[in-house]
């Protein structure tokens, strides 16, 4: 009985060893991406289908950090999703050579990004939040991605560049009583800024700090 399974079994390892893709190999992937908001911030939908990434290139002998001189800027370019569920850059750009890794920066909504490079990062300009309140969004550099590790899929974990304010009542009200809130107003606010999230996400606030207003009831 052992020896009529063995062929079998033979047979199943030297399939699965003819399945793994040789280190010599160089197939064609074309480039794939699943941008998603963090968990970590506030709210957890993506604005639309507005969505962007920078890619740049990097001897898959080398490591990108900040500032480095080495690696060679691809393209910058709007994803739109598939019908698998997977984004893809409107041209289906496919992966460099398997002698490359490659970095991304995504950032949200497309149309809104001054611009985006390896020294600033994504750059959000002249933001002003009472005039406008889209969600603004961006990642860290996805660094180091190869073709064959990685599936040929890039995650884009997307973080919220604008905070929000939530305002609660410390005191719980008496039965068969409510409480009413009349207004909420910050004395001393700044609302207008640009923003760059390299080296580190920083706002930089231009005009006067002013008062707010968030809510006026009744």
């Amino acid at each position: 009985q052992l020896m009529k399974r063995f062929p079998y079994i033979l047979l199943s390892f030297l399939t699965a060893c003819s399945m793994a893709v040789p280190e010599d190999s160089d197939p064609q992937v074309i480039m794939a991406f699943e941008p998603v908001v963090s968990p970590m911030t506030r709210g957890n939908d993506l604005p639309g289908n507005s969505v962007g990434v920078s890619i740049w290139t990097l001897d898959k002998n080398l490591n990108w950090v900040y500032g480095c001189e080495a690696e060679e800027y691809v393209t910058e370019s709007m994803i739109v999703p598939g019908e698998d569920g997977q984004w893809y850059l409107e041209d289906m750009n496919v992966w460099p050579s398997v002698k490359k890794s490659i970095t991304v920066i995504g950032y949200a909504p497309y149309d809104r990004v001054y611009s985006c490079c390896d020294e600033y990062g994504v750059r959000f300009s002249g933001v002003n939040v009472l005039d406008d309140q889209t969600p603004l969004m961006y990642t860290q550099p996805r660094a180091d991605l190869h073709k064959l590790s990685s599936g040929g899929l890039v995650f884009l974990p997307l973080q919220h560049a604008l905070c929000q304010l939530d305002f609660k009542v410390r005191e719980r009200a008496a039965e068969g009583e409510d409480i009413r809130v009349g207004r909420i107003v910050l004395d001393n606010a700044f609302h207008e800024g640009d923003f760059r999230s390299l080296p580190q996400p920083v706002w930089e606030v231009s005009g006067t700090a002013s008062e707010v207003e968030f809510q006026e009831g009744q």
